[in-house]
């Protein structure tokens, strides 16, 4: 197989290896596919705290320094969507907008793409920066996790945004399907620069109340929270497109997991 892939451990990378061992893909990648390392290593923890961003970094700063980089044609790096561009952007967010995050974790992830982005542009290697935008999975991580641990096990459940505040959030199965695609079709991602940034993100948009309104419907309990002040949380409409229209139609043209249906599966 072509592609390699370093933080196969985690959610994501995990994912990606079984994606990546069908007998399809594989024998499609021989052909379509330059020799290819994808780095899904890194925090994946969204509620790392201000203080854990140092050494959270200079960890991966020690793993990129022991991969070896020049035996790959093209790096593919997984990067985060819904936090790395902050709340002061315009919408809907193209790869071209500033990035300024504003939690530990965006902050996190920024400084990551950074250092891999010069690391890569030293060897004139090719670079893909993949931001993908709120996966979410079996696995319940991030708002989604919370919610359903909550309604399993009694965990405290604390939010951090607004009620209406509304994301895109993809399954991970499809975002899988997605960055397949991405690979197979390297060829639309021509960069003088060698380095493309790319917003991967659902068409599928929900509020924290949408998603909150779900789980109680399906799973039949009222889900308890806590909230401090309202007024003090962020209001956050985050919503990803992108500069490329093949990467659009792409992303278009895939029958995307409903939350509804990932919930009932849950039961």
């Amino acid at each position: 197989m072509n592609v390699e892939v370093i933080g196969s451990s985690g959610q994501i990378g995990s994912g990606l290896l079984r994606a990546f061992s069908t007998p399809e893909f594989q024998q499609r990648s021989k052909f379509e596919v330059p020799k290819t390392l994808i780095i899904a290593a890194g925090c994946s923890n969204s509620s790392i705290q201000s203080v854990e961003i140092e050494t959270e970094f200079l960890r991966f700063e020690r793993l990129l320094r022991n991969i070896p980089l020049r035996n790959f044609s093209q790096i593919v790096l997984i990067s985060s969507g819904g936090s790395i561009y902050g709340r002061d952007f315009s919408i809907p967010i193209m790869e071209n907008c500033p990035t300024r995050p504003t939690t530990p974790y965006g902050i996190l992830k920024l400084r990551c793409e950074e250092l891999v982005i010069n690391r890569v542009s030293e060897l004139g290697l090719k670079l893909l920066v993949l931001r993908l935008a709120n996966v979410y999975s079996d696995k319940l991580k991030g708002i989604i996790g919370s919610i359903i641990r909550h309604h399993r096990y009694g965990n405290d459940f604390e939010l951090r945004s607004r009620l209406e505040s509304t994301k895109q959030y993809g399954h991970l199965e499809d975002y899988l399907c997605v960055i397949r695609d991405i690979l197979l079709e390297s060829h639309f991602w021509i960069n003088p620069n060698n380095i493309v940034i790319l917003n991967v993100y659902s068409p599928i948009k929900y509020s924290i109340q949408e998603i909150l309104s779900m789980t109680e419907s399906i799973l039949g309990s009222k889900i308890e929270f806590r909230i401090e002040n309202d007024l003090l949380l962020p209001r956050e409409t985050i919503e990803l497109t992108t500069l490329y229209p093949h990467l659009d139609f792409l992303i278009g043209r895939h029958n995307w997991t409903t939350m509804n249906h990932f919930i009932s599966s849950l039961r």
